[in-house]
């Protein structure tokens, strides 16, 4: 099963920003030379400029330190409340740290926000130009958030060469071995490999969210195995938390692909409209409507001649 998510917004992850933070020295240093060298003015005069060199060097990080702790813990709190519709405003109103923040970090965040949001195509793309940015002790995890985002827009290939990267960093948490081992299965390769990252997951995963996509992931990969059997008793023991529609959504793939093994199209068919309307924007979705399509069940014209037939 191929990926179907067009990756081309992406582009502009690897192009050159030019971030108001990097273009501020260079700008003040040449209003400088402009005035002294162009319009002759002394040097005493041009003292409040060279003032803010070292405000700019040692002042300036601090506060905007501050500034990024701030925003973390307001980002914290508006989840907490349930207010996520709120945490682009909030992003929003902390425009002096969008300026001269560290891109690195802001993007992160910024990258965060959007996956909380849904919108992982945007959220992937910050997390790119993070990981660009950002110094090596904080890049293992922007990583797992790149690799996260690329899963969840549906950007299967790349996403297991990130979740690939962070296992070989040594995070062999049950996020990423279930989030690499999803990558194989949806992607039809590796099957073996994929199986035995999905035991392991579900053998680490705590109880909650993570534990319920690593045994998802695992029905899936037994399914995949051709053990339908088995990935119906897995199936079995999951319990997905209340308003959860990201793993709602798995739930109903996996019982659309289980529906599939057994021949039964229309169960499969109205399965997969459900991924389909739980995870519209995403890669799960994109690859629910290409199985419709496959299936050919939602014209009714189709399913006439079928049932005269």
């Amino acid at each position: 099963m191929m990926n179907v998510r067009n990756v081309g917004h992406e582009r502009h992850a690897t192009t050159l920003q030019l971030h108001p933070r990097s273009l501020f020295l260079p700008g003040l240093l040449l209003v400088v030379f402009l005035l002294r060298w162009m319009l002759a003015v002394p040097w005493w005069g041009l003292a409040p400029f060279l003032a803010v060199v070292p405000v700019y060097f040692f002042v300036l990080p601090g506060i905007m330190a501050r500034r990024q702790r701030a925003l973390e813990h307001e980002v914290i709190k508006l989840l907490q409340q349930g207010r996520k519709s709120e945490l682009m405003q909030a992003y929003r109103r902390h425009w002096l740290l969008r300026l001269f923040g560290a891109p690195a970090r802001v993007q992160r965040q910024l990258g965060f926000i959007n996956a909380e949001l849904g919108d992982h195509e945007r959220a992937a793309a910050c997390y790119a130009r993070a990981a660009s940015a950002a110094p090596a002790d904080e890049r293992l995890g922007i990583m797992f958030g790149l690799a996260h985002a690329r899963y969840r827009s549906g950007d299967y290939e790349r996403a297991e060469a990130d979740f690939r990267e962070v296992l070989r960093r040594g995070q062999r948490v049950p996020e990423v071995l279930s989030g690499l081992s999803h990558c194989l299965v949806l992607l039809g390769r590796e099957l073996g490999e994929a199986l035995t990252l999905a035991k392991q997951a579900v053998s680490l995963a705590p109880d909650g969210a993570v534990g319920v996509a690593a045994r998802l992931t695992l029905a899936e990969a037994l399914l995949a195995r051709g053990k339908p059997g088995k990935a119906l008793g897995e199936l079995d023991q999951v319990a997905v938390p209340d308003g959860d529609r990201w793993l709602d959504a798995r739930v109903s793939w996996v019982r659309a692909l289980l529906a599939v093994s057994d021949g039964d199209e229309a169960d499969a068919c109205e399965l997969f409209e459900e991924v389909a309307s739980l995870d519209p924007d995403g890669g799960l979705g994109d690859l629910a409507r290409q199985r419709l399509a496959d299936l050919d069940v939602r014209d009714p014209s189709a399913e006439e001649i079928r049932q005269a037939v």
